[in-house]
C-alpha cells in the first residue's frame, strides 16, 4: 500500500490562542519529533489530514514534506475535541533510517460480506498490532481475508503472515479475530418457533 503524502509548515504561534486561530482557518497544529532530535511545531491542512486518517488509519505512515525536506513519519497521536470529534492536535514521529522503532500497524479485515449474509458474526480483538522493527520494514497495514476464517477457531497473533523482520509485541496465542455464531440468538429464535398447546378449563367434575 502506498504511503500518503502531506505538506506541513513550521508554525510560530504557540499556546491556546494561536492554536484556536489555526483551527478556525482549517489548519491543525501539531509537532514532529524523533530520537535525538529537537521537536518542531508544525501545522497541516485539516481536510487532507482527515482524508489520510479515514483511508489509512490513525497510526499510519506519512511522507511529510517540511521546508523542502521529505520526512518519513508515522502518526503517533491524534487529539480530538470530545464534543465535535474534530482533530485539534496531531503528533508525528520521525522514522530515522537504521533506528528500530515500536509502532502500531492497523489490522484490516476484508471480505466479510459472505459471513454477514449467513448471520455469522466477526469479533476483532486487536485492531492495531504493536511491533518492533526497522522503519524500512514497516507495513502500512496487516490485511486479513475474513472469508478464510474457520467459525469458532480464533486467528491468533502467531497465525498472522508477518515477515521475519517484524517482531510482534503481543503473546503469540492472543486472539486477533474470531468468527462465531451467536448461540443466544439461535436459542431465542428456537423458543419463538415452539408451538404452545392451549390449556382449557374443564370446569367442575360431573361426579361432584
Amino acid at each position: 500500500m502506498a504511503v500518503p503524502t502531506l505538506s506541513a509548515e513550521l508554525r510560530e504561534s504557540k499556546g491556546t490562542t494561536g492554536s484556536k486561530q489555526l483551527r478556525r482557518g482549517g489548519v491543525v497544529p501539531g509537532v514532529i519529533y524523533g530520537r535525538g532530535e529537537e521537536s518542531r511545531n508544525i501545522k497541516v491542512d485539516r481536510k487532507i489530514f482527515d482524508k489520510i486518517v479515514g483511508q489509512f488509519g490513525a497510526s499510519s505512515m506519512v511522507s511529510l514534506t517540511l521546508d523542502g525536506e521529505i520526512l518519513q513519519t508515522n502518526i503517533q497521536d491524534v487529539q480530538r475535541d470530545p464534543l465535535s470529534q474534530q482533530v485539534i492536535h496531531v503528533d508525528f514521529r520521525h522514522l530515522i533510517s537504521g533506528q528500530a522503532v515500536k509502532i502500531r500497524i492497523p489490522i484490516i479485515l476484508h471480505n466479510t460480506e459472505e459471513f454477514n449474509k449467513k448471520g455469522i458474526l466477526i469479533g476483532q480483538n486487536i485492531s492495531e498490532l504493536e511491533v518492533h522493527c526497522m522503519p524500512k520494514d514497516i507495513m502500512q497495514s496487516i490485511d486479513i481475508d475474513a472469508s478464510k476464517l474457520t467459525v469458532h477457531v480464533p486467528l491468533t497473533v502467531g497465525d498472522l503472515d508477518l515477515p521475519d523482520t517484524i517482531e510482534p509485541l503481543h503473546e503469540l496465542d492472543e486472539t486477533v479475530v474470531l468468527a462465531y455464531i451467536n448461540r443466544i440468538s439461535e436459542e431465542e429464535e428456537s423458543e419463538e418457533e415452539e408451538v404452545i398447546e392451549p390449556v382449557f378449563d374443564k370446569g367442575a367434575s360431573d361426579e361432584e
